[in-house]
């Protein structure tokens, strides 16, 4: 029912033994130390074992669980057994996925309409998904690169989420409650977040507040959450004009804050 592969490095010759070995239903989960290859350090090797090409930017940790979650799928698929991802974190120098197994081929066709590639411009900051490439920003036209293919599903399942976070608060395992609370409503939300810092520099306007772009966007009616897998960023449902807005907004208001009162507008 259930089946952990914990190897030193990469897991990816322990997968089809992983699945194949998991009944229909049953749980595998994968951990990989080869951090970073799959945040794009050492993107060659990441071509080589993965079969996908990683981005060093500031969601890498996410890009690369999708990225070893697709590896899972296809590795899977061609025994015809597909995947229903549960659970995903980056700690520390590692990474973990939890796939439930899914046996027969239309399983494994279903999964395969989850792979995909994601877009980030490097100029303005734009991101995209797709099920081919994404050669060019449609925010400001320059070429963008791609990282995949990959795992642009829901990463998680909220239910197992929440009822293993149940279970957490009751153990009192906060290490662990913190990490799926984290993971709470993720499934909303696009497979790349945004960066401040980055849209900040794109748009030449100064640094602001992560927490109060966030609530601005909260606040014109879309959901916003922090980026789970990162130290930094943010998910949204908005696009990319309405989080740049909200960026600039932010940061005019912080300006006139700080501006002496008979310089401001009346």
């Amino acid at each position: 029912d259930f089946v952990d592969v914990d190897p030193f490095g990469t897991p990816v010759p322990y997968i089809q033994g992983a699945f194949g070995a998991a009944a229909d239903g049953g749980v595998v989960s994968l951990t990989s130390t080869d951090t970073a290859v799959l945040c794009g350090v050492y993107p060659e090797v990441c071509r080589r074992r993965y079969s996908s090409l990683p981005l060093k930017n500031e969601f890498k940790h996410e890009t690369a669980l999708r990225i070893l979650l697709n590896a899972c799928r296809r590795i899977a698929g061609m025994n015809d057994i597909g995947i229903e991802p549960i659970a995903a974190h980056s700690t520390r120098h590692y990474l973990r996925v939890y796939a439930r197994v899914r046996v027969g081929a239309a399983q494994a066709d279903r999964s395969r309409r989850q792979e995909g590639f994601i877009a980030s411009c490097e100029k303005c900051g734009e991101r995209g998904s797709s099920s081919l490439p994404i050669v060019m920003c449609d925010g400001c036209g320059a070429g963008t690169l791609s990282a995949g293919p990959l795992w642009i599903g829901p990463l998680t399942d909220p239910r197992v989420v929440g009822a293993a976070l149940n279970v957490s608060r009751r153990s009192n395992l906060g290490g662990g409650a913190k990490a799926l609370d984290a993971l709470l409503g993720l499934e909303y939300f696009p497979p790349f977040s945004y960066s401040v810092e980055r849209i900040s520099s794109a748009l030449k306007v100064p640094g602001v507040s992560q927490s109060e772009v966030m609530r601005r966007l909260a606040s014109n009616g879309y959901r916003v959450m922090k980026q789970p897998f990162e130290k930094t960023g943010f998910k949204t449902e908005a696009t990319y004009g309405a989080v740049a807005e909200a960026v600039s907004a932010v940061s005019r208001d912080a300006r006139l804050e700080k501006a002496p009162l008979h310089a401001r507008p009346t």
